[in-house]
C-alpha cells in the first residue's frame, strides 16, 4: 500500500514545524514591564531563566519593535502548537495504517532535525558521537565518516548519508528521505 500523499503531507508540516521553531528561537522571550523611578518610566524586557527573574533594558525606540516582537513570538506559539498537533495525528494514524510508514516518517523528522542544527552544533554532534564510539568500540566505516562530516560542514543533508547507509545494508524501505 502506498501513502505517498500522507508521507508528503507530513514531510510539509514537519518543513513548517522546524522553520516556525527557529524563527521562533530568533525572537526575544518574556514581556514587558515599566517602572517608575523618580518620576520617569523605564521599560523592561523581562523573562525567568532557572528561577531567576532576568531584566534587560529597553530604550524607548527597542519597546515598540519588540512589543510587536513578542506578538509575533505569540502567534509563532500557537501555529507550533497546532502544527504539532497535526504531526501527532498523522503519526498515530500512521501506526494503524502501515507501521513501516510510521518508522518512515520518524526517521524523516529526525533527519530534518538534525538538518536544521547550525553548522558549529553538528560539529560539536559529530564530535560527540565519535567519543561514544569509540567507547563503544565502534568503528565507523569510511563512507558513512564522509558522509557526516559532508553533514557537519554543511555541504549535504543528514539524510543523504543516512540513506546512503540504509540502501548499502538493504534496509531502504518505501520513500527516499
Amino acid at each position: 500500500m502506498r501513502f505517498d500523499d500522507f508521507f508528503t503531507q507530513y514531510h510539509d508540516l514537519t518543513v513548517q514545524l522546524l522553520q516556525k521553531q527557529k524563527h521562533l528561537s530568533d525572537l526575544p522571550d518574556g514581556y514587558i514591564s515599566e517602572k517608575k523611578i523618580s518620576g520617569k518610566s523605564y521599560s523592561y524586557l523581562q523573562k525567568r531563566v532557572n528561577g531567576k527573574m532576568q531584566s534587560r533594558y529597553l530604550s524607548a525606540e527597542e519597546v515598540s519593535v519588540v512589543r510587536q516582537a513578542l506578538s509575533l513570538r505569540n502567534q509563532l506559539q500557537e501555529d507550533l502548537d497546532s502544527l504539532s498537533k497535526w504531526i501527532e495525528a498523522l503519526e498515530k494514524a500512521a501506526k494503524i495504517l502501515d507501521s513501516s510508514l510510521l518508522h518512515q516518517m520518524i526517521s524523516l523528522k529526525q533527519c530534518m532535525q538534525m538538518d536544521h542544527l547550525p553548522v558549529n552544533i553538528r560539529k560539536s554532534s559529530l564530535s560527540f558521537a565519535n567519543a561514544m564510539l569509540a567507547l563503544e568500540g565502534v568503528v565507523p566505516k569510511p563512507d558513512a565518516i564522509s558522509h557526516l562530516v559532508a553533514w557537519s560542514e554543511g555541504r549535504n543533508s543528514f539524510s543523504e548519508g543516512y540513506q546512503a547507509v540504509l540502501n548499502k545494508y538493504n534496509l531502504a524501505v518505501g520513500h527516499t528521505l
